[in-house]
C-alpha cells in the first residue's frame, strides 16, 4: 500500500486501516497489539511514508530537541512516539499523578546581618535562584504521561522544572524554588508554566533542550546578562543558587562524536562555564549535579521505548553490550572530573563563590514498579525524559543533597527517602564548612 498510493492517500490509508483493523472485537487484545507494532516498524522502514504521517510542527519541534536528527529520521521518531502514546492511552501506567513530598522542616529566618561569606548562607538567605543545562532542566515532556498527546511531549513544562521550577508552591509541587520560598517567599528566578529559554516564563532558567557541555558558557552568559538586567535584583549583594546539570545529551552521542564528547573535551567545556559564572556572577553558590548512567535507561518499557531510545540515546541503549559498557564507564568518567572541579581550590579560592558536587544521580536506578519492572510513571512517554514525579523526586533529592555534608552525600535516591532537614539556623554545606560543622 505505501508503495502504490501517493503521499495524502499514503496517510489516510495508513490511518484508516489501522484504525478499522484495532477496532475489530474479534482480535485478542495481544494481537492488536502485534499489528499495531508491526504496522508502525512498517512506517518506520519506508522514510518518505514516515514524514508523510507527521506535521512540519511536530518535525521541526523534534529536529530542535534533537539536532543531531535529521527530517527523516525525526519522522521515524514521532511516528514512534505516537504508537507509544497510543498504547499508554490504553494502558495507563498507575501512579501518573505525582504527590508532593512533605517538608518536616522547621522554618527559620536569613542570617542577622547578612553573611558575607558563601560557606554561611542559610536557605532563606538566598535571593535568586537560576538553573543551566538541557531538556531535562527545561522540563522537557514533564507533564505528558498525565495529558498523553504528542504536544505534551515536546512542550516545555519550566514551572515544574526540579531545580528551578517555580508552579504553585511546595503544598502542591516539589522543586527546589519551592522549597527555598518556605524560607523566603521573595525568592526570584524561578521559572513558571510552559515555554522555551527565550520566553518570559523561563525567567533565570536558561536551559536549552538538546544542549551539550559545550552550550553551557553561553547560558551561563544568557544567565549573568538577564540577573543583571533584572531591576529587583541587588546585582552585588543578593545570593544566589545556581544548578548546573549537563552531560546525559554528551553521553547518549559520544559514539558519533569523540573529539565533542571525550572527558576532557567535557571538563574543558564544564570549566569554562563555571569560570564565566565565578568571574561574572558575584555572591553565588553553585549546585554542580553529577551525571547520571544513562545506560540505565536500556530497560525502560518495551519494544517501542527501544525504538526511540535508538534516536534519543543511541550509544547509551545500544544492543551492543561493548558499546553500553564504554558509554558507562564515560559517565563514571565524567563525574570522576566533575568532583575534581568541584574540590579544586582554584575554583572554590573565593569567599563569595563556591561550587558544591552533588552526587544523588550516580548510583541512582529506575525505580520498579509492584510487578518488578521499571515504572514508567517516572518517564516521559518518549521513555528518556523526567515526569513531573521524577521531578519532584529529583527535587527532593537534590534537597536533601544540599543539606548533606561534603564526604557523606548519598549517591544514590530510592523510594521512600525521607527528606532531611537542616538544623534550626543551619547552612548549606559546602566543601569548606563540612570539614568544621556536623549535620
Amino acid at each position: 500500500t505505501f508503495f502504490r498510493f501517493p503521499s495524502r492517500t499514503t496517510r489516510d490509508y495508513f490511518i484508516r486501516c489501522k484504525s478499522r483493523f484495532l477496532q475489530r472485537p474479534k482480535l485478542l487484545s495481544n494481537t492488536r497489539m502485534l499489528f499495531s507494532r508491526a504496522i508502525t516498524v512498517f512506517a518506520l522502514a519506508l522514510a518518505v511514508s514516515a514524514q508523510e504521517l507527521v506535521s512540519n510542527d511536530i518535525l521541526k519541534q523534534v529536529m530542535s530537541v534533537y539536532p543531531r536528527l535529521g527530517p527523516i529520521e525525526a519522522a521515524k521518531f514521532a511516528t514512534a512516539l505516537m504508537a507509544k502514546l497510543e498504547e499508554d492511552i490504553k494502558n495507563p501506567e498507575p501512579g501518573r499523578v505525582p504527590d508532593p513530598f512533605p517538608f518536616p522542616c522547621e522554618i527559620y529566618g536569613p542570617s542577622d546581618p547578612p553573611p558575607t561569606s558563601v560557606h554561611q548562607l542559610r536557605p532563606a538567605d538566598i535571593k535568586v535562584v537560576g538553573a543551566i543545562g538541557d531538556s531535562i532542566t527545561a522540563g522537557f515532556g514533564a507533564k505528558a504521561n498525565i495529558l498523553l498527546n504528542i504536544f505534551a511531549v515536546l512542550t516545555e513544562y519550566r514551572g515544574v522544572s526540579w531545580s528551578i521550577g517555580g508552579d504553585e508552591d511546595a503544598s502542591t509541587v516539589t522543586t527546589l524554588p519551592n522549597l527555598l520560598r518556605r524560607y523566603n517567599p521573595n525568592l526570584i528566578g524561578y521559572s513558571i508554566k510552559t515555554g522555551k529559554a527565550d520566553s518570559d516564563n523561563a525567567r533565570l532558567n536558561v536551559a536549552v533542550s538538546g544542549a551539550i557541555a559545550q552550550d553551557t558558557t553561553n547560558e551561563a552568559n544568557e544567565l549573568i546578562a538577564k540577573i543583571k538586567a533584572d531591576p529587583a535584583i541587588d546585582f552585588e549583594n543578593d545570593w544566589k543558587l545556581v544548578t548546573l546539570f549537563i552531560g546525559g545529551n554528551n553521553l547518549c552521542d559520544h559514539c558519533n562524536d569523540d573529539i565533542v564528547h571525550n572527558a576532557d573535551a567535557y571538563e574543558a567545556d564544564v570549566r569554562a562555564t563555571l569560570t564565566t559564572l565565578k568571574q561574572g556572577l558575584p555572591r553565588t553558590f553553585v549546585n554542580l549535579v553529577l551525571n547520571i548512567d544513562v545506560t540505565r535507561l536500556e530497560p525502560v518499557g518495551g519494544f517501542i521505548c527501544g525504538i526511540l531510545h535508538s534516536f534519543e540515546c543511541p550509544c547509551g541503549t545500544s544492543s551492543n553490550a561493548t558499546l553500553r559498557a564504554e558509554t558507562s564507564e564515560l559517565a563514571q568518567e565524567y563525574n570522576r572530573r566533575l568532583n575534581a572541579i568541584a574540590t579544586d581550590p582554584t575554583v572554590n579560592d573565593l569567599d563569595t563563590f563556591t561550587v558544591v558536587a552533588q552526587p544523588f544521580l550516580v548510583n541512582t536506578v529506575p525505580p520498579l514498579n509492584s510487578k518488578g519492572k521499571v515504572d514508567t510513571s517516572y518517564f516521559s512517554p518518549d521513555c528518556f525524559h523526567f515526569s513531573e514525579k521524577a521531578h519532584f523526586a529529583a527535587a527532593e533529592a537534590l534537597w536533601n543533597s544540599m543539606v548533606e555534608p561534603v564526604g557523606e552525600k548519598r549517591l544514590d535516591w530510592t523510594l521512600d527517602e525521607p527528606m532531611e532537614c537542616p538544623p534550626v539556623g543551619g547552612v548549606f554545606f559546602t566543601n569548606q564548612n563540612s570539614k568544621n560543622l556536623k549535620k
